[in-house]
């Protein structure tokens, strides 16, 4: 059996004669990189790839500054930032060098890191937030890393260790001395080793560290994702997500007025149900050229820039290194072994570990696979059928399409294709651009074997000699059409040297032969490719035009006259070719559809090329102008103030600062841009005994409101109480000037309890021990208050003992609450006002039912108009609503996106909907067509039930959680598109169930193109070999209640690859309307409904009499970006027979 064939290491592939020159070549081209450094590298003697801690290596080897990084940090009010990169890639490094920065420390310690920092010179050093922020912080570092075990109880003995050292850490460090009441209980049973750690100890930690030095925190957490991903390996997968959820969301939740920001670094974003749901703004940073869509844009790249080595960093190691030990390798051969990993704006970034190994041995071999092979990935891609056929395709070189919308993840025994990929990319085998996944770079190429069986590696074998010209054509053309002009330059030469002719002379007719014959074999269908044809007042050497769409390209080709021409003289022929573009004016001959277009001037000779590009836009009069894509978002601090009284608009904007982490009224007030709501306080005294039951879904500012009312009513000493004050009278909120403010305002004792942490409870022991420790918290509150100072009540000490004893007491946990609003009102002499915040948790996310007897902006990217359709559209007292926390998430980012659906859980009801009968799946079939539907609600409380869920059970849920409003009385709809989103990834989630469906991607792709492109013929042919196919009868006939419309619309959602199918409003309840787009100005349109009986004429005729009756231009206005033409198609069904019709080229 022949041998597994892996690239050779480089040392082998040359004479030492032959290297020297090469290497001497190589690195003259490469050091001509750079401008003016942003970065900085401090180099020793010693290079090491061990040492993870920053300060040790920052002390005795040679180190990359990425100290930038915390700036960037620093500017978000309360960030929860999660850090997903590969193994070995530097996140310990980072988080290790965040806790030099802030941690505090005795004066020796602080002034020796402050050295370290100065001498280097660090960046951060000479940034202004050196001397504001430098060791001003107590940190609180957990590192997950050694949290696993073969069982459950191992894996809690291990986390029970790693927390004990910690408190002993801090304790040493002081922050853990003179606590009194329930914190010095709880802090010396866990030192002593007498109390329990349980889920709340790091949440404890912190309030304790919090409640000694006044501080806030900075929160550090290494390998996160460790615990979770070991129990699924070893099979404690539920029980180990139960305790890590509760563990993050009772040291996370509401925890910005004792934590100034938190770091969590892993490789995977779990996914499941629950986990990290409860976190109010976990921003996320993953690998990956789009990351900056989702996040501010220069934390981005700070973050991109601080977990791998950038190309003028690893220059500069190589550079240095090698003057001293004479490398047998160049420093590009270096960069495309370890290379390939591709950040925002196109960034590419290289493998530290790898690099540094690199130069430690001076050998370049695969040092980062050999760290160990992902068990995870490997007993999944064991398990599947299929996938080996991808890792075929990713063996010979090729890309593999992907769609993935989220950086999360499942990691559950049941793993499709698509989440292996996703895996994979994350964990650092596989790289993404734009749509497409690929090996990264030689080193893995060498070692990617480790993934397959025997069988597949013989296969592959055979098939990976045979280069394909097709790939490289495909990605030329795509560049040149799509990517940035760099990207489209390095790959034209990169194909020019690869499959270019070694001489073609001075002839520019077979220069142009050879690139057209290229970029045809590459278009594909969406675009037409024509040589020598007629525009303005020449021709054109090769024009390339999207069919139905508004990109294309010019380029005009020259090739050089000389025998040896200079690069000199090629870019100034490339030159020459971009200006003959525009003084003949080849604008002219585009369509009038076109407005993204890219100029190339490509000079050549031989294998030698310069290239010139110029993208240029059309706006709405027609005039072209150069493209510029930078985004700026500036307020103005001010006060808007737009009426009298409490009825008044009242937002108090300051600056840029628009924060959706911050639930804290006060920190809010203070800090950032806050909507004024305190006539709520005025509504609330007008009652004479108010006890209310707020309902809203989640995110929608509940916990904002209650610590409003907190900041209102609750007494305290002097200086608190006028620094209150002050803030109510200085931003001018509606209440100050109200008569109730005087007579109410600090008058009250508040008792504020916070359920949001006592979810996922399987036990009711578990339950008790959450309830006490938010009990022992609130009591420590008041007792900083001084409430509890002289009080003799004889249930106080019984009531401690409750909270530090986890539920041993003699006060009953049930009646705990009503017995210390008795002793608050008996010490203080103030009436109580208790404040309960997500009442309905303990219930609504437990498995055990036993246990329970207008601001707008104009540089923002999106209109008013748009962001009302998006995120508006509940209804409450006769008033339109909105969703505050995904408005404050759009503005942070500048993007419209499903911020609130990827908040938390919404998936529970998913398998519910396709068993509860032929009822429910037409009311569900109707309210996805985006119209109103009569409902029968199950009275007014919180519908839940543990047995089979009723249609009532499961509308009623669906309502309450924000899923549904009502519009009328009995009368419920979707309220907005982020809304409708999640309804299609529900519908995709229960599709993917049948695995037929992963049998027909292929014929629905064939569907949406010739939806978006082609004759009607074509999309009602391929519609009915897709409707027909035997596989989709099998769907059929598994479907307890036949195929329907919601089957149908599913197998779209969840097949199809190239195009995200848009869920929108139709005109009637009967009838799902598609919308499928790939630009901002095509478009294709499907409205699909079913038949009870029909024939083979009559369906067609019906489907005839649906298209025509269609308003298509009101389904186009619901499409996110302005759509200039688009396709119409209808669709009818009944049972195994369908009719199509469809119309070409509507234009608005």
């Amino acid at each position: 059996m022949a041998r597994d064939k892996k690239p050779k290491p480089a040392t082998l592939r040359r004479s030492k004669k032959q290297m020297q020159e090469h290497v001497e070549q190589e690195n003259q081209q490469e050091g001509q990189e750079s401008d003016v450094p942003d970065f900085f590298v401090s180099l020793k003697d010693n290079i090491s790839s061990a040492l993870s801690n920053y300060q040790q290596r920052l002390e005795s080897n040679t180190c990359v500054d990425k100290t930038n990084v915390i700036e960037a940090f620093l500017e978000e009010s309360f960030p929860i930032h999660l850090l997903l990169r590969p193994r070995r890639c530097g996140k310990t490094t980072l988080l290790t060098m965040f806790q030099s920065f802030f941690e505090m420390g005795c004066p020796e310690d602080v002034q020796k890191r402050r050295t370290l920092f100065v001498d280097t010179p660090s960046l951060i050093s000479k940034s202004a937030i050196f001397e504001s922020d430098f060791a001003q912080y107590p940190v609180i570092y957990v590192d997950m890393s050694t949290v696993r075990g073969a069982t459950f109880e191992a894996m809690l003995t291990n986390f029970e260790l790693m927390v004990s050292l910690e408190y002993r850490r801090q304790h040493k460090l002081g922050y853990l001395e003179s606590l009194d009441g329930f914190f010095y209980t709880y802090v010396q049973g866990v030192l002593d080793g007498t109390g329990k750690i349980g889920c709340q100890a790091l949440s404890m930690l912190a309030r304790s560290i919090h409640e000694k030095t006044k501080k806030r925190i900075i929160l550090l957490i290494d390998e996160y994702d460790t615990p979770v991903v070991n129990s699924e390996i070893h099979g404690y997968f539920a029980e180990t997500l139960e305790h890590f959820s509760e563990v993050y969301a009772s040291l996370l939740k509401n925890s910005s007025t004792f934590i100034r920001g938190t770091v969590m670094a892993g490789i995977l974003h779990i996914q499941q149900t629950g986990f990290l749901s409860g976190l109010n703004n976990l921003s996320v940073f993953a690998l990956g050229e789009d990351t900056y869509i989702q996040n501010p844009y220069r934390l981005t790249e700070a973050y991109a820039k601080a977990l791998l080595f950038t190309s003028e960093e690893v220059t500069a190691l190589y550079n240095h290194y090698n003057a001293k030990r004479s490398y047998s390798y160049s420093l590009k051969d270096m960069k495309k072994w370890y290379g390939g990993y591709f950040a925002c704006n196109g960034l590419e970034l290289f493998n530290p570990w790898s690099v540094c190994r690199a130069l430690e041995v001076g050998e370049l071999k695969g040092y980062w696979i050999a760290t160990g092979v992902d068990s995870l990935l490997k007993r999944h891609i064991d398990k599947s059928s299929s996938f080996p056929a991808l890792l075929e395709k990713l063996l010979r070189g090729e890309s593999v399409k992907h769609k993935s919308g989220e950086s999360h993840v499942r990691i559950d025994a049941r793993l499709e294709d698509n989440e292996l990929l996703e895996i994979m990319n994350r964990s650092g085998y596989l790289m993404r651009r734009g749509s497409f996944l690929k090996i990264p770079n030689l080193e893995l190429q060498a070692n990617f074997f480790e993934w397959v069986s025997k069988p597949v590696k013989e296969r592959i074998k055979e098939r990976i000699q045979y280069a394909s010209i097709n790939k490289d054509s495909r990605a030329l053309f795509d560049a040149c059409v799509s990517a940035p002009p760099a990207t489209f330059h390095d790959l034209f030469k990169n194909y020019l040297e690869k499959h270019g002719p070694a001489k073609f002379g001075h002839s520019e007719d077979k220069y142009h032969n050879y690139v057209f014959s290229a970029l045809q074999h590459g278009s594909g269908e969406r675009f037409a490719v024509r040589s020598e044809t007629g525009g303005g007042h020449g021709r054109i050497d090769i024009l390339i035009e999207e069919i139905g769409g508004t990109k294309a390209a010019i380029l005009e080709l020259k090739a050089s006259r000389a025998k040896k021409p200079a690069m000199n003289s090629l870019e100034t022929l490339a030159r020459s070719a971009i200006k003959q573009i525009q003084d003949k004016k080849y604008r002219a001959g585009l369509d009038d559809e076109i407005v993204e277009l890219r100029e190339h001037g490509i000079a050549m000779h031989a294998k030698s090329c310069a290239i010139r590009t110029k993208i240029m836009k059309r706006d709405p009069r027609g005039v072209w102008s150069i493209a510029d894509y930078r985004i700026l978002l500036k307020l103005d601090t001010r006060i808007m103030d737009l009426s009298g009284g409490l009825d008044r608009v009242n937002v108090i904007l300051k600056g840029d600062r628009f924060s959706s982490a911050l639930s804290n009224f006060r920190q809010r007030a203070e800090e950032c841009t806050l909507v004024d709501k305190t006539q709520a306080i005025a509504e609330f005294l007008s009652f004479r005994r108010p006890l209310h039951c707020v309902l809203r879904p989640r995110r929608s500012g509940k916990t904002t409101m209650l610590t409003m009312f907190q900041t209102f009513f609750e007494a305290g000493n002097t200086q608190d109480v006028y620094e209150r004050r002050m803030l109510f009278k200085d931003l001018k909120l509606k209440i100050y000037d109200h008569s109730c403010f005087q007579l109410h305002f600090a008058q009250y004792t508040v008792l504020y309890v916070d359920f949001s942490n006592l979810c996922r409870s399987s036990t009711k022991r578990q339950f008790d021990t959450s309830f006490s420790f938010q009990l022992g918290c609130e009591i420590n509150r008041h007792q900083k208050l001084g409430h509890f100072a002289q009080t003799e009540h004889e249930d106080f000490n019984s009531i401690l003992n409750l909270a530090i004893n986890n539920g041993d007491s003699e006060v009953k946990l049930e009646n705990a609450l009503f017995k210390l609003s008795q002793m608050l009102h008996d010490a203080t002499g103030r009436k109580v006002l208790v404040l309960v915040d997500e009442y309905d948790t303990p219930v609504s996310s437990t498995k055990n039912p036993d246990m329970f007897s207008y601001v707008t902006h104009s540089d923002l990217d999106f209109s008013f108009e748009q962001m009302k359709l998006w995120y508006g559209s509940y209804l409450g007292a006769g008033r339109k609503l909105y969703n505050p926390w995904t408005i404050a998430r759009a503005f942070e980012s500048n993007n419209l996106k499903t911020y609130w659906n990827d908040s938390g859980p919404g998936d529970f009801l998913v398998d519910h909907f396709f068993s509860a009968g032929k009822q429910f799946q037409k009311s569900f079939s109707q309210i996805l067509s985006g119209n109103s539907v009569r409902l029968t609600i199950r009275g007014r409380l919180y519908p839940i039930s543990f047995g089979e869920f009723t249609p009532s059970d499961i509308f009623g849920l669906l309502a309450f959680a924000g899923y549904l409003t009502e519009s009328a009385p009995n009368v419920y709809e979707i309220p907005n598109g982020e809304v409708r989103k999640e309804y299609t990834s529900w519908v995709r989630r229960h599709m993917r169930y049948y695995p037929e469906l992963s049998k027909i991607n292929s014929d629905i792709s064939l569907v949406i193109n010739a939806a978006l492109a082609g004759p009607v013929t074509r999309f009602r042919s391929r519609f009915r070999k897709f409707f027909e196919s035997e596989n989709l009868a099998t769907v059929r006939r598994r479907n307890v209640c036949g195929m329907n419309t919601v089957m149908v619309v599913g197998a779209f959602m969840a097949a199809s690859d190239s195009v995200d199918p848009v869920l929108l409003r139709s005109s009637a309840p009967d009838i799902i309307a598609l919308g499928f787009y790939k630009s901002s100005s095509t478009a294709a349109f499907m409205v699909l409904t079913a038949k009870s009986a029909a024939t083979k004429a009559s369906i067609q005729k019906a489907s005839s009499i649906l298209l025509s009756n269609t308003d298509f231009e009101a389904l186009a206005s619901q499409i996110p970006h302005e759509v200039s033409c688009w396709r119409e198609f209808s669709v009818v069904i009944c049972g195994s027979l369908c009719g199509v019709s469809g119309r070409t080229n509507s234009l608005s």
